[in-house]
């Protein structure tokens, strides 16, 4: 399989909140950062793709993102009934947080 990511993934399973516009907080897991967007786990049916959410999640360098991001595409996981995997392509994280994230994803690829 051809690997279509533009930005490197790395793995964590912290906590991220999330929201659409007509929606309250939701809490739920986050799967995977990179410096182009997120993955995150939810028993949330109500997101499909092209909707657009307001994100907030610390990395483990206790730096606060805080993003809109679209759903570029949502499945289920397979391992927990209606639990669904989504990718979230960042809109609007500003340069610093950027680079922080660049950062981070930098440090754990190459031993963190």
């Amino acid at each position: 399989m051809v690997e279509r990511r533009r930005f490197p993934r790395i793995d964590v399973n912290r906590g991220v909140m999330w929201r659409r516009s007509d929606s309250l907080d939701n809490l739920d897991t986050l799967s995977n950062v990179s410096e182009g967007g997120v993955g995150l786990i939810t028993n949330q049916k109500a997101l499909t793709a092209g909707d657009v959410v307001q994100l907030e999640f610390t990395l483990p360098s206790s730096k606060t993102i805080q993003s809109k991001a679209q759903v570029k595409w949502t499945t289920l996981t397979g391992t927990v009934p209606d639990s669904h995997y989504v990718g979230l392509q960042f809109l609007d994280v500003n340069s610093a947080r950027q680079q922080e994230i660049r950062c981070f994803v930098g440090k754990c690829r190459y031993g963190c």
